[in-house]
């Protein structure tokens, strides 16, 4: 067991596995053990059966003896000796004095014989039943068991009765044999019942972990107030109903930080379109003449306005798809000419990071029915992304593919990749890498990934990424050509959006 166990814990193997190889070793070992230790009693047992059978017949013999000589009447004895060497294993009934003649004898030719050997010696010396061995001249072992025959306290002579040791050996080894049989049979059906007993118990007791654990994958994925339904009353009962309170929590956290977040974002958008407002007409020369340094100056604050106002929309359209009020208008629109003009428009960004932006899109144009300000959003979004996180003298390429369907946008880098366990939390709210973090001196929202997957799939399609570390990243989205039901969410008003979300 001991051995099975560091096996065991050597072994990369799911719980359940563990606990029921366990259980299913300790079910052979405790089976076979019982299964040997039932063999080597059952031997014993029969071994010392027969010798108190042998010393039985010696005793019944020398009855039969003593009332045969009060009956003076040796065929009375006669008899029982000519059925009892019929037994298997008996070779001869006898009885002689005590001058060691044989008076009678289930061989007749022995009788008037006298017997001086020395176990028919201790046999007429002893006062009490025994059993001897000794070798005949045929070479073969044979066990005697003797008993004084008495009348009242006179000794008139010793019953014995010679068992042949080789026949009785065979006749305990084959009931051994069937005992085994037997054995066997039962330790095969307690196996086989003991095996699928411990893969059920396993199950049994290894499920409320599974659960477990998916919730807690699904928190980490960020499904906060994922409850699993555990109906156990034991331990793991409990741990399951403190797991789901805790899920509960972590949902009305997150959502009391998302409204704080929501309600504080669009109350800075107020006063800073207002602010930009005021920018754009000094911009404008509608108050006094600017010189150059406040001009530039200007510009860079509503450079920066203009980053910080993105910022606040990315958030309150991350409340907007969190509310189901996403707005789709879809329309007519070449796919190949809304790419290359993005590409013209991002060309200046990647030469001013020294990475080659290029694109490889078809020759004919690519008509779909898309909501082109979004897809154009979603696009721009991805391609800025790999920009921000390629570094320099690398390469950023887009592509564009059409079937009969669907196209399909690829957006590929040669930057430093995505962590393998962080890939499938990539498109999660306020999810931001860390290497990508350390990369960037720019931080956004963590959420344009977000919005660009709910885009997509208001479209009808899917979004993937598929990521090697200090290699480079690819992102593909596909949008059918054709939104056949195509939902339009009910438009709200600027002023509004706060009761879409709060």
């Amino acid at each position: 067991m001991r051995n099975t166990a560091w096996f065991l814990t050597r072994c990369s193997l799911r719980l359940k596995a563990k606990f029921s190889l366990f259980a299913a070793f300790f079910v052979v070992a405790v089976a076979v053990g019982l299964s040997i230790l039932f063999l080597i009693f059952e031997a014993r047992h029969l071994a010392r059966r027969g010798r108190e059978g042998q010393i039985s017949l010696a005793r019944d013999s020398a009855e039969i003896c003593r009332e045969s000589i009060i009956m003076d009447d040796e065929l009375f004895a006669l008899n029982y000796f000519n059925s009892a060497v019929q037994a298997t294993g008996v070779l001869y009934l006898s009885f002689i004095d005590n001058t060691g003649t044989v008076q009678m004898h289930s061989d007749s030719s022995f009788i008037e014989t006298v017997k001086d050997k020395e176990y028919y010696v201790e046999a007429m010396q002893s006062g009490d039943a025994i059993l001897q061995s000794y070798e005949n001249e045929a070479g073969e072992i044979v066990s005697v068991a003797s008993t004084p025959v008495m009348v009242g306290d006179t000794r008139l002579g010793t019953a014995l009765v010679g068992f042949s040791e080789g026949i009785l050996r065979d006749s305990i080894r084959e009931s051994m044999a069937a005992t085994t049989r037997r054995i066997v049979i039962v330790t095969a059906i307690i196996l086989f019942a003991g095996i699928i007993g411990s893969f059920i118990m396993a199950y049994t007791m290894i499920k409320p972990i599974d659960q477990l654990a998916g919730g807690a994958r699904k928190i980490g994925n960020g499904e906060l107030g994922y409850t699993i339904d555990v109906k156990t009353r034991d331990e793991l009962g409990d741990l399951a109903k403190e797991f789901n309170t805790m899920a509960l929590r972590l949902k009305e956290l997150d959502e009391m930080k998302e409204n704080f977040v929501y309600s504080l974002t669009h109350d800075l958008r107020s006063p800073l379109s207002a602010a930009m407002g005021y920018i754009s007409l000094l911009l404008s020369g509608a108050f006094d003449p600017l010189s150059s340094k406040q001009f530039e100056t200007l510009t860079d604050v509503k450079s920066i306005c203009d980053r910080l106002l993105s910022l606040i929309n990315d958030i309150l359209d991350y409340a907007k798809i969190k509310s189901g009020k996403m707005e789709i208008d879809p329309a007519p629109a070449d796919m190949r000419q809304l790419v290359e003009k993005i590409i013209q428009t991002l060309k200046p960004l990647g030469s001013e990071k020294n990475v080659e932006l290029s694109c490889d899109l078809p020759e004919d144009s690519v008509e779909a029915v898309i909501d082109a300000d979004k897809v154009e959003r979603l696009t721009v979004n991805l391609i800025s992304n790999a920009l921000k996180f390629t570094p320099e003298n690398g390469r950023v390429k887009v592509s564009l593919e059409k079937s009969e369907k669907d196209f399909t946008v690829a957006v590929a880098d040669t930057g430093i990749g995505i962590p393998p366990d962080q890939i499938e939390t990539i498109f999660g709210k306020f999810s931001q890498l860390k290497e990508h973090q350390k990369h960037s001196r720019i931080k956004g929202t963590g959420i344009g990934l977000s919005i660009a997957k709910a885009i997509v799939e208001a479209h009808g399609g899917k979004i993937w990424v598929e990521s090697k570390e200090n290699e480079g990243t690819v992102f593909y989205y596909t949008i059918p050509l054709k939104n056949p039901d195509p939902v339009k969410k009910e438009k709200a008003n600027d002023t509004g959006r706060e009761e879409e979300y709060l």
